[in-house]
């Protein structure tokens, strides 16, 4: 079974003796593109351009998300392949030997190393190049000529396949075959007329036949052709083979005699260890292997501390063989403390003298170096190490122009107008950050270790150079362990102060480029590092420029200025358009430097401003998902633009993280503790819909944390209801109930009618869904109730009426139940409200279900689920979907009832809910019995009695009532 792919003519995809046809020409092109840079990954600007130049449609990148969506489908006919997507790009792997590019580039490679430099002896490669050549099948890649950067990626493979061409016939002359290459020479420079070595090449072949006249006009036309077009006369070696014709001292074949030259070995010592960093040493070493063919630039950028000298040098040491004339290396000094950057001039000039120009000859004016520079490298194959530049002004005259050399270049920013790769490094994964901590120290040696390396490499950002720093400690204190150095890197406040050894610091290294925004003591570098140091206060993991703006107190543009010099030093990292990420260490550094330059009080101010604008963006993005059912935040101000309930849902799962820890930050600072209160409260719903429990406990934790303040009894209240819910969430029903009786008691002291009714109606939420106290619920509801239609509008009492129709119907009162769900149903849909509406729904369901019209329970049920789907509740996805299970084994269609119980199994695994998956396996069993099948059904109630034997299980009385499982015995 294999895959073929060729390029090398019109496309042609072939899976085993199948060949798969694409159609679609946009489709063509983007595979076309892909498998140019197989195995790389190729930036979505590139696909734009290529597909569409420069007039890409809005849709663009929707479009292309859709063209490898297609292509996914076409490509899963067989193994071996994959295409696989980021933020940045697309990558296609294909078996290496599987596309006729890969294979023509290895075939001339081969034959380059098979000439024998010695006898000139070409006849092996001649062989090599033509079976590289017979892989051609017309011209390449044609769909992509419709564009300027398809075209130059065509015109760049025919110029390899002209060079291996030209290789060939110099083989051929070489081995007399000088008749038989006279038409195909003259097809050719017919073709290329003004490629001056395929010329030279037909002027050998017709002298050797006999042909000098012919020889002699063909120069001729060249030298015409070559002034008229481009105003130029004829090369020096085109020049001197005329002068050979007309002398009749032809060689056979063109001579290529080396000549003796010093070559320089510059590079410092390959670093002793080195772990990791495959995918990017690859692509180096790929990179390396074109230099022979075209001038290569790689460029790996980053910020201090992830390893990119030491990834140029490993490269470089192992590419070394390829370029026997000599490797350069110089550190440029971009960021080397107490050092200025090199000058470009003064590289240049001990750069010649390295290649061996005497030092007389070596020239003073930067213009004059540099062209001496690119002729002593025009004709040999040398590879230059720029090591820790600071800008490319500093790297552009450090670069050679043809093909043979290539170039290795670190820095810290970005050289975005160098031409080439550029890799930017991320800090190591895990698994690679303990790797390399065990390949220094060697103690990791079980589990326990691995685990006490995965704190230190945590508690070191996965940084290379903080990981060597924790790695040298240990091994200058044998009476240390990984645990011992993890202990005491938890501490934040001292985390830097232990990243030390000798002159190696991870402070001194972020303040390099600290520094660097300082240096030239303009208002814009002084304006990016107080950004710095605002930025870092709240440890967001990500920070999206809204809340950016607000902890700086700019505008959105000007906080975008202000962070753009971040961004270039490495200081701040982009996530996505808008959205920013700061390392841990880099984060603790900006907290050292806010606290050193910073008034206490504007610290204050800025997370004060980042928390009121979080409250007010969730207040209006909750108001979009569930409009009758959000707790208003006290903040006042305009939100961030959230748009729909897509928008908003998206918003949601991408901030929560954020808002948690932006929570937890406010609330441990009493100015701050009541609007970290109102994220925390209302995030909770949201939480609950989307099964995360772990969240919805933090969000107690958060409460407990601004309770030490001593709050106000307002305040106090609101973290009383916060902690009641992360109570009920983690099955603590006695101390929720305690929590919300205290609760509505400062509320009933504070006189807030308003909110004094929303805790009823938790407490009732409370009785009635998890403690099967119903009757006890009543009265709370409905006094709940009273209050709210004395409120407010009448659509503000759809969650109490919904609470109460569950109670009654827990009570054995349907009639009742059934009046005042469809009563909430009516008000949810006057107020187009459709999490309500959902919820309404659900009830109605549930109830016709127990009153046996199970064509209205299905009906209901099915435009639950259609709801919850719309607003993204997964909870009630997966209970609707057991809710409709019941009803279809309740009136005998067992087929139905085992496919929503299997959907919902799958789901609530997914999500991993422990209630949701125990009563997922116990409907299963039950549909599988109905069924039948026994057996079956055994595992799956071995495995639902398993989990509802877990300690993490808690019981949502209200649904176990109705699918038959009420348990009145019900312990905190």
């Amino acid at each position: 079974m294999s895959w073929s792919f060729g390029v090398l003519g019109p496309l042609e995809v072939r899976w085993e003796d199948q060949s798969l046809l694409i159609a679609a020409p946009q489709q063509r092109r983007l595979l076309t593109t892909l498998l140019l840079s197989a195995c790389q990954e190729v930036s979505v600007e590139t696909l734009l351009a290529v597909l569409w130049e420069d007039e890409p449609p809005a849709s663009g990148r929707k479009v292309i998300q859709v063209y490898v969506s297609q292509l996914r489908r076409l490509l899963a006919v067989g193994d071996g392949v994959a295409l696989a997507g980021s933020r940045q790009g697309y990558r296609l792997d294909i078996p290496p030997e599987s596309l006729d590019l890969h294979a023509f580039r290895d075939l001339v490679r081969r034959a380059t190393a098979t000439a024998d430099p010695v006898t000139a002896d070409l006849s092996a490669a001649g062989a090599l190049l033509r079976e590289a050549l017979d892989l051609w099948r017309g011209d390449p890649v044609p769909d992509l000529r419709h564009t300027g950067r398809g075209g130059r990626l065509g015109a760049a493979l025919e110029e390899e396949r002209l060079s291996a061409v030209e290789y060939r016939v110099d083989a051929d002359l070489r081995a007399g075959r000088h008749r038989d290459l006279v038409p195909e020479l003259t097809a050719l420079v017919a073709d290329e007329p003004l490629r001056e070595r395929l010329r030279g090449q037909l002027m050998l072949a017709l002298h050797h036949s006999g042909r000098q006249a012919e020889a002699l006009a063909v120069f001729g036309e060249g030298q015409r052709l070559l002034s008229e077009e481009l105003g130029l006369d004829p090369g020096q070696e085109l020049r001197a083979l005329h002068a050979a014709v007309l002398a009749g001292d032809v060689p056979c074949a063109p001579e290529a005699a080396p000549e003796e030259r010093f070559a320089p070995r510059e590079l410092p010592v390959n670093p002793a260890v080195f772990v990791n960093r495959d995918r990017e040493r690859g692509m180096l070493l790929d990179l390396l292997a074109r230099a022979e063919r075209e001038p290569v630039v790689g460029a790996v950028h980053g910020p201090g501390g992830r390893g990119k000298s030491a990834l140029v040098l490993r490269v470089a040491h192992l590419a070394a063989g390829l370029f026997p004339d000599g490797q350069l290396y110089v550190d440029l000094q971009g960021s080397t403390p107490g050092r200025e950057p090199l000058d470009a001039t003064h590289v240049l000039q001990r750069f010649l003298r390295a290649l061996g120009a005497p030092p007389p000859a070596v020239p003073s004016q930067p213009a004059e170096a540099a062209a001496l520079y690119r002729s002593l490298l025009a004709d040999r194959r040398v590879l230059v190490v720029l090591d820790n530049a600071v800008d490319a002004s500093q790297v552009i005259p450090l670069l050679p122009a043809g093909p043979g050399t290539a170039v290795l270049v670190t820095s810290r920013r970005m050289l975005a107008t160098v031409d080439g790769l550029h890799l930017g490094l991320d800090p190591l994964a895990e698994n690679e950050a303990v790797a390399l901590l065990d390949a220094v120290t060697g103690l990791v040696t079980d589990e326990t270790s691995r685990r006490a390396a995965a704190e230190v490499a945590r508690n070191c950002g996965y940084l290379p150079l903080a990981l060597r720093i924790a790695a040298a400690r240990l091994r200058s204190r044998p009476d240390w362990t990984l645990a011992s150095l993890a202990h005491r890197l938890d501490d934040e406040r001292h985390r830097l102060d232990e990243l030390r050894f000798d002159d190696l610091a991870v402070r001194s290294s972020v303040r390099l480029s600290y520094d660097e925004l300082l240096r030239d003591g303009s208002a814009r570098g002084r304006e990016a590092a107080h950004a710095f140091r605002l930025l870092g206060l709240l440890a967001l993991p990500t920070l999206r420029l809204p809340v950016a703006a607000a902890l700086l107190g700019l505008g959105r543009i000007e906080a975008e200025r202000a962070i753009d010099p971040l961004v270039d030093v490495g200081l701040v990292e982009v996530e996505t358009s808008g959205q920013y990420r700061m390392h841990d260490l880099l984060r603790l550094f900006a907290i050292e430097e806010a606290e050193r330059e910073e008034p206490a009080g504007e610290r204050s101010a800025a997370i004060t401003r980042a928390l009121r604008h979080y409250c007010r963006t969730l207040d209006a993005v909750q108001t979009t998902l569930r409009p009758l059912d959000v707790v208003h935040s006290s903040a006042a101000g305009p939100p961030e633009p959230h748009g729909g309930i897509d928008e908003c849902l998206a918003w949601m799962a991408d901030e929560t993280p954020n808002l948690l820890v932006a929570a937890a930050h406010g609330a441990a600072r009493p100015e701050t503790a009541l609007p970290a209160l109102e994220i925390a409260r209302m995030l909770q719903e949201h939480l609950w819909k989307q099964d995360q429990h772990a969240e919805i406990e933090e969000t107690g934790r958060i409460a407990v944390i601004a309770s030490a303040h001593g709050l106000d009894p307002g305040t106090e209240h609101l973290a009383l209801v916060v902690r009641a819910v992360a109570d009920r969430g983690a099955g603590r029903y006695g101390q929720a109930r305690e929590r919300f009786h205290r609760a509505l008691a400062l509320c009933e002291a504070d006189g807030d009618e308003v909110g004094r009714a929303r805790v009823l109606v938790s407490l009732g939420g409370l009785l009635t869904n998890y403690m099967g106290l119903a009757v006890e619920a009543v009265p709370h509801l409905e006094e709940a109730l009273e209050i709210l239609r004395g409120h407010g509008a009448p659509g503000t009492a759809v969650g109490t009426l919904h609470v109460l129709a569950r109670a009654h119907h827990l009570a054995g009162r349907a009639g009742t139940a059934l009046s005042l769900a469809n009563h909430a149903l009516s008000l949810a849909l006057a107020n187009d409200a459709p999490h309500s509406i959902a919820i309404c729904l659900a009830d109605l369901g549930l109830l016709y279900g127990d009153l046996g019209d199970f064509e209205r329970a299905l009906a209901h049920l099915d435009e639950c689920m259609a709801r919850a789907r719309e607003v993204g509740n997964r909870e009630d996805e997966w209970t609707t979907l057991l809710s409709r299970s019941e009803v279809h084994l309740r009136r005998d269609d067992v087929d139905a009832a085992l496919a929503d119980a299997r959907r919902s199994l799958t789901m609530t695994s997914q999500l991993g809910s422990a209630y949701g998956r125990a009563a997922g396996h116990r409907q299963v069993a039950r549909a599988l019995l109905a069924a039948g099948c026994e057996a079956e059904a055994e595992v799956h109630r071995t495995a639902s009695r398993t989990l509802f034997d877990g300690a993490d299980v808690r019981l949502p009385v209200f649904f176990e009532s109705f699918l038959g499982y009420l348990d009145p015995v019900l312990v905190d």
